[in-house]
């Protein structure tokens, strides 16, 4: 018996013993297959601190560039303000996206494909902004006809001197008279005094306008009931309004010193207008 005993003793301290061997083996398999997954996860770490790097690079840039576009200025040019203007739309824009996708990064990766949305968005949106077409809100932005030197006039000239260059250039319905010796803009006269009045040939054009002052119907035809003088920076409707008031037929653009270069009919305005209103 006792012998018996003893057997089955030992039988069990194997068993145990077994045991204990089958619970290391197991611990080593699950270590080994920690490490496994380590390693797989080692590219994916190593990928994701390079984004995070790239993301934290172009935030800087991004910062760059919105600072140096704040601090330098526009010298009083128009055309430079309003590159600025667009161009820090544009970065403003970028900078949110990048936002997003820095967020989404430290949110978990969970949100990744949520930021990659964002910055799809926002690259669409930039992409439209190239192709958009630009605003155009003052005179300048318009396509507008240039005046023709060859016909300028000025006080001194009589009515035969203009009504043979409105024989020269066919379609002109409007006489501009400059200061003759600075070139200032002084007048616009209706073509139709110097073609169909019956006033002297021989009178000039200051005379024309003394008797033209005296008739209530010609009168109209000349100075500020019949023309408005802009500048080129004038906004397109504050125009319109000023020309609508007076009942103006056109609007001539002058530079700082008052010398006209370009201008506009109050039909050119209004189809304008109706155009952009669609």
């Amino acid at each position: 018996m006792g012998t018996q005993e003893e057997l089955a003793e030992e039988k069990r301290k194997l068993a145990d013993e077994k045991k204990i061997l089958d619970e290391e083996k197991k611990k080593l398999a699950d270590e080994k297959k920690n490490l496994d997954e380590e390693k797989k996860n080692l590219p994916a770490k190593s990928l994701s601190e390079k984004s995070y790097y790239l993301v934290v690079i172009m935030l800087v840039i991004l910062g760059v560039l919105v600072f140096c576009l704040l601090i330098m200025s526009p010298f009083g040019s128009d055309e430079l303000l309003d590159y600025y203007k667009w161009t820090l739309s544009v970065l403003v824009g970028a900078f949110g996206a990048w936002i997003g996708a820095g967020a989404a990064y430290f949110f978990g990766k969970e949100n990744l494909q949520e930021s990659g949305r964002s910055t799809e968005t926002a690259m669409r949106i930039q992409q439209e902004s190239f192709r958009r077409a630009p605003l155009i809100e003052r005179i300048k932005d318009m396509t507008l006809t240039a005046m023709n030197q060859n016909f300028f006039f000025d006080f001194e000239k009589t009515k035969k001197d203009v009504a043979d260059k409105l024989v020269e250039f066919k379609g002109y319905w409007f006489v501009p008279v400059l200061e003759k010796d600075t070139g200032v803009l002084q007048d616009i006269i209706h073509a139709q005094v110097f073609w169909a009045s019956t006033y002297d040939d021989a009178l000039t054009i200051k005379e024309l306008v003394s008797k033209m002052d005296a008739d209530a119907k010609l009168r109209k035809l000349h100075g500020d009931l019949f023309y408005a003088k802009i500048s080129s920076n004038d906004k397109i409707t504050d125009v319109h309004s000023h020309m609508s008031q007076r009942d103006a037929e056109v609007a001539i653009v002058v530079d700082e010193k008052g010398k006209p270069s370009h201008c506009l009919s109050k039909t050119d305005l209004r189809t304008f207008l109706k155009a952009t209103d669609k």
